[in-house]
């Protein structure tokens, strides 16, 4: 062990000075894991994480993970009984294999927002990287292997106008280099499980910070400074999804390649309030609503795009009413996976503010993939000629953290919510509908 000079000391029963040597046995006076226990705006961390979301394989594919594929043997399977999805590309030159959670993680000013990500790359192939993160084609943080087995941590920008992936290599990682020479003394195997995590402060111009959990342990590896560092934003978009992803960049002799994705969470720490915009839509005239068929009376979904950006808002039903003026009814409110999902009418714009577009002239519904959600009755109360009856009633919609709607990975498709109408008693039924929605952008 090194020696450290401490200077000069008085001895007991001798006046003069003397040198004392004493060995630098590297006691340390703070926690080496004390930068973990404090959140991205540098507050100590409590017991009061939101979860904005989570994902799993326990039971086979998770439905709010979506899955985008190039070439013939780029796939995605699942083994429930090692609760993982296994991403696997081909050989051709441009193969990728991409899963990405279909909502984009709301950031709320302030807050800290956190990602921990269970992954085993199980190694690497000359020609292939492999990402894992809370990212997308334009912005993000992720960890990297390459081909060449080179590890890195990635904070990736579309803010100049094309994207730039900042890539820090572990040998230049500022905190600790996860190689075995670090205060953790954790070096990192990709060949085995590991718990990837990444906090960030947004705010346009915060910290971005990485690494991962090891025996119970955050370990920071490496910060992205951007205050006093850049001249704009870090970030144009600070909601971000999961996303694993498994992408060749080079021709392949033969074979595949694979990794293994386990599960993932992205929480807001210090709590979290989904602060929203509202809006409605209605029927502006009658539909008639007859005993042989479900009729939607009204749909809405997300337009494909918002001020010229691909529209990755996150859509919750607040409310629902029903109305008939004639006989009873029964109605049934879906979630469906596609706006091809309803036939006929046209999607209109329910406001040049608003993300979400509304079809109230459907005529058919395939419920294919879809969840019901919640049902009812209407009953007409007066019987008569001359006699006018109605019924009104307000639903409360679910607010489980999946109960939304959102754009597909290309923000090409939404799902829908839509409220579809039957008739019970003898006779076509005239009915009205309408939705009341909050948008989290």
């Amino acid at each position: 062990m090194p020696i450290t000079n401490i200077g000069k000391v008085e001895q007991e029963g001798n006046s003069s000075p003397v040198n004392v040597n004493v060995v630098n046995t590297t006691v340390p006076i703070t926690n080496q894991f004390e930068p973990a226990a404090i959140d991205a705006f540098g507050r100590q961390r409590m017991s009061t994480p939101f979860t904005l979301a989570d994902y799993s394989h326990v039971y086979g594919e998770d439905t709010e993970l979506l899955t985008k594929t190039s070439g013939t043997s780029s796939t995605i399977t699942f083994d429930i009984t090692k609760a993982k999805a296994i991403l696997t590309v081909g050989t051709g030159a441009n193969d990728f294999t991409i899963h990405q959670s279909r909502m984009y993680h709301h950031y709320m000013p302030g807050k800290s927002q956190m990602t921990l990500q269970s992954f085993n790359f199980t190694g690497s192939r000359l020609g292939t990287n492999k990402r894992i993160g809370l990212f997308d084609d334009n912005n993000g943080i992720f960890f990297l292997q390459s081909g060449d087995g080179t590890k890195a941590i990635v904070l990736r920008s579309n803010v100049s106008g094309s994207v730039y992936d900042e890539t820090v290599t572990q040998n230049n990682w500022n905190i600790d280099k996860l190689d075995g020479t670090g205060p953790s003394l954790f070096n990192l195997n990709t060949t085995q499980t590991q718990l990837f995590t990444a906090d960030f402060q947004w705010l346009g111009v915060g910290r971005v910070r990485a690494g991962f959990v090891h025996n119970g342990d955050i370990i920071i590896a490496h910060e992205f400074y951007n205050s006093n560092n850049k001249p704009s934003v870090y970030w144009s978009n600070p909601n971000l999804p999961v996303r694993c992803e498994i992408r060749n960049y080079s021709g392949l002799a033969a074979g595949t390649d694979s990794f293994d994705q386990i599960c993932a969470t992205v929480v807001s720490e210090g709590g979290y309030t989904e602060a929203g915009v509202d809006f409605a839509a209605v029927n502006t005239s009658t539909r008639s609503v007859a005993t042989t068929s479900k009729l939607p009376l009204i749909a809405i979904s997300l337009k494909t795009g918002y001020y010229g950006k691909p529209n990755r808002s996150v859509v919750r039903a607040n409310a629902l009413n029903v109305y008939t003026a004639d006989n009873a009814i029964s109605y049934e409110f879906w979630r469906l996976p596609s706006t091809g999902s309803i036939s006929g009418g046209t999607w209109t714009s329910a406001n040049n503010e608003s993300v979400v577009q509304y079809n109230e002239g459907g005529t058919s519904v395939n419920f294919t993939s879809g969840t019901l959600i919640n049902v009812g009755f209407i009953i007409a109360g007066g019987q008569g000629a001359g006699q006018f009856s109605s019924s009104n009633q307000t639903t409360s919609i679910s607010s489980a953290k999946r109960g939304y709607i959102s754009q597909n990975i290309d923000s090409t498709d939404s799902n829908v919510f839509v409220i579809v109408a039957t008739g019970i008693g003898a006779g076509s039924s005239n009915t009205r509908a309408n939705i009341q929605w909050r948008e989290t952008r």
